[in-house]
């Protein structure tokens, strides 16, 4: 195999070791996206089942001050 069959090759090779390593950033920004939002959406239902729990217990202190 001549020199310049091995340069092309070992291009070739960086610019698709290349292409691998952006697909894989970007796979990862999308990853940490997701855990964002699934941080977003958990905080929001804790928020929402507070919310629910204080809204019983008022029924309840209601409920009881009618008896």
């Amino acid at each position: 195999m001549e020199n310049s069959e091995l340069k092309n090759i070992i291009t070739e090779f960086k610019i698709s070791l290349d292409g691998l390593n952006n697909r894989l950033d970007q796979a990862e920004e999308r990853i940490s996206k997701l855990e964002d939002r699934t941080m977003e959406i958990i905080e929001s239902e804790e928020q929402k089942e507070k919310r629910l729990k204080k809204s019983e217990q008022s029924l309840r202190d209601l409920w009881n001050t009618k008896k």
